[in-house]
């Protein structure tokens, strides 16, 4: 089976991406303020492509983008949606949006359940579960856990993207990290397992031109490929990084991540957040009108003072 088949080319496409818009079938219609996407990929077999940007709000209140999911489990013709409770790389109690394909890695099953559910034996061919949350920092936070259910390697391509509010000009600093945790499942008799393997990690972020429209690399990239021993968990090391730039005369309006990573069968799973903070650097300028109105304040209450 495949679902909404696309390529991962075609999916960092501006013009593909907002064609898809909205595909999902339920929740809101709330003003989107950017996108989330996801593409599963199992040795060229079993291909999903998700386009979760339909369930960004945005409050007008406090500037803040976040997930939402339904309030029951909604099913399409390639899986089915929930709401989830999880807990992530920190130890902490989140409440996701899951999905779950209907396809198993022994079989098809349709919505009907024509074919046997899930179950140790014979497991969903995907699933995820992921959450997000930014502000007006603008700040972006995100968090997700996939599991590889299939004896073979798994690659997923994870991209987070929301507005930038207010639009950032001139020199800025930008800041990201991630962690998380790798587990898998002891090897059984009789059957093949490799230990988790995080390999070809790729995370880079872009910034988005108000001038021309076009996305650059904003030159940082974290995270790293990363190997667990079989039959356990290991803490993913904290990676991070950080880069000073400058917008010169122009301005970005939007950023997103980009991350690309492969599970090695066996039941993987990694489980992983992402925090990344861009902040613009106030010009000489205005640093020096702060100052000089700071000196101006202390100046008129000495006076006070004084009289």
């Amino acid at each position: 089976m495949k679902f909404h088949k696309m390529t991962v080319a075609a999916m960092l496409s501006v013009a593909a991406l907002a064609a898809q818009a909205g595909a999902l079938p339920f929740g809101s219609q709330v003003q989107k303020t950017g996108q989330i996407l996801i593409d599963l990929a199992n040795d060229g077999s079993n291909d999903y492509s998700l386009d979760l940007s339909g369930l960004m709000g945005h409050s007008t209140t406090t500037g803040d983008v976040f997930l939402t999911a339904p309030t029951s489990p909604v099913s399409d013709s390639g899986g089915l949606w929930s709401s989830t409770t999880f807990t992530d790389a920190n130890g902490q109690s989140q409440t996701g949006l899951a999905w779950h394909s209907w396809q198993t890695v022994g079989g098809t099953m349709d919505n009907n359940g024509a074919v046997a559910p899930s179950n140790a034996n014979n497991p969903w061919a995907a699933s995820f579960i992921i959450t997000m949350n930014g502000n007006v920092d603008p700040e972006l936070n995100y968090g997700f856990s996939i599991k590889n259910n299939n004896a073979s390697a798994q690659t997923y391509t994870v991209i987070f993207g929301e507005s930038l509010v207010p639009v950032v000009s001139g020199a800025y600093t930008l800041t990201a990290d991630i962690t998380g945790a790798v587990s898998s499942v002891p090897s059984a008799a009789g059957v093949s397992v490799t230990p988790s393997n995080l390999s070809g990690f790729v995370q880079d972020l872009f910034l988005r031109r108000t001038s021309d429209g076009q996305l650059v690399n904003a030159n940082v990239s974290v995270g790293n490929a990363f190997t667990t021993p079989l039959g356990g968990s290991q803490i993913y090391p904290n990676a991070s990084a950080n880069t000073a730039g400058d917008s010169g005369t122009d301005s970005f309006d939007y950023w997103e991540f980009r991350t690309k990573f492969t599970l090695s069968g066996g039941k993987d799973t990694f489980v992983a957040n992402g925090t990344a903070v861009l902040t613009p650097v106030p010009e000489p300028e205005t640093v020096s009108l702060l100052a000089a109105g700071a000196l101006a304040l202390v100046t008129l209450a000495r006076r006070r003072r004084a009289a």
